[in-house]
């Protein structure tokens, strides 16, 4: 039989394990450590499928290297019981690295390291199961724009950013009404909040505390959609010619301002501007729902496809 080797993904879970023959999967299955509905991969394919239909797929490869008793003398109503598999050795080494080529050590562990203890190369994926690691690993990532970062860590830090700034500044501005002044709450100045007078007051010093709370989600959901662009092939600038485009329309505006009798052509460049705004925030939107380049590419290899 073709010794080919397959990854699994148990259920509930998201993290591929392996790699392991189709006899090794089987055995497992019978254990109950998979089911037929877990999906497997063989190395070098581009779909998972169910474990039960690769079984059917390869049955009569199967059939043919499996062992089975006799049947006991005398005892012809009884079914023949195929032995006990015997227990599978874990190997020494998982094979070459596909970087650098080295053995990689299992060190008496059935699965692969995460990354080749010789090149540091990504061998299998380490996505956390769960939105709120998701969270946890992009926060901790909150400066570091290199590399690549999956659909599930970009939203799930994403969903827990806008969840947990809403619950802490939504008191704060409850707060800051509270705290604010007959005379600032019924002035008609838009800018009351830079007079002097505010920033001494409470209602002051809760609005900077404010504008701090949302700078400290600011850099890591910069830095989480720069990784995330990274990883369907994307430069990161993409993200910044997203709010380039409106900055630029404040060109025109300032010329509308200073010459106010030959408005023409600033107003086409300020709908120029925003046009273009609004067609690279559908793109942005766009790239950050796009899944995961397969393989490797210049930023790194893939977190969710790094067998391919």
């Amino acid at each position: 039989m073709n010794e080919r080797k397959y990854f699994y993904i148990r259920e509930g879970s998201s993290t591929p394990a392996g790699p392991h023959t189709l006899p090794e999967l089987v055995r497992m299955k019978d254990m109950g450590e998979l089911q037929d509905a877990s999906l497997v991969a063989a190395s070098g394919a581009q779909e998972w499928v169910k474990l039960e239909d690769e079984i059917k797929a390869h049955a009569a490869e199967l059939a043919a290297t499996a062992t089975i008793l006799p049947p006991v003398p005398g005892k012809t109503n009884l079914p023949v019981i195929p032995p006990a598999q015997p227990e599978v050795a874990v190997p020494e080494t998982a094979g070459p690295c596909p970087n650098c080529g080295q053995e990689i050590p299992l060190h008496g562990k059935p699965e692969l390291p995460e990354h080749c203890p010789h090149c540091d190369f990504l061998l299998r994926a380490t996505n956390p199961d769960s939105l709120w690691q998701q969270f946890k690993v992009a926060l901790k990532k909150s400066f570091v724009m290199r590399g690549r970062a999956t659909r599930m860590e970009y939203w799930g830090f994403y969903i827990f950013c806008y969840v947990i700034n809403m619950i802490l500044t939504m008191p704060l501005y409850i707060l800051q009404i509270v705290t604010m002044t007959p005379k600032q709450l019924l002035s008609e100045d838009e800018l009351y909040y830079l007079e002097a007078s505010f920033w001494n007051s409470p209602a002051g010093v809760i609005q900077i505390i404010i504008f701090g709370v949302s700078l400290i989600f600011a850099i890591p959901s910069i830095t989480a959609a720069v990784r995330r662009l990274h990883d369907i092939g994307k430069s990161g600038w993409w993200f910044a010619a997203v709010y380039i485009a409106p900055l630029l329309s404040l060109v025109p505006l300032i010329m509308i301002v200073d010459n106010p009798h030959n408005i023409a052509l600033p107003l086409i460049l300020v709908v120029i501007c925003l046009g273009a705004s609004v067609v690279l925030g559908i793109m942005l939107l766009v790239y950050l729902f796009t899944d995961s380049q397969k393989g490797r590419n210049r930023y790194g290899a893939s977190p969710k496809y790094p067998w391919l």
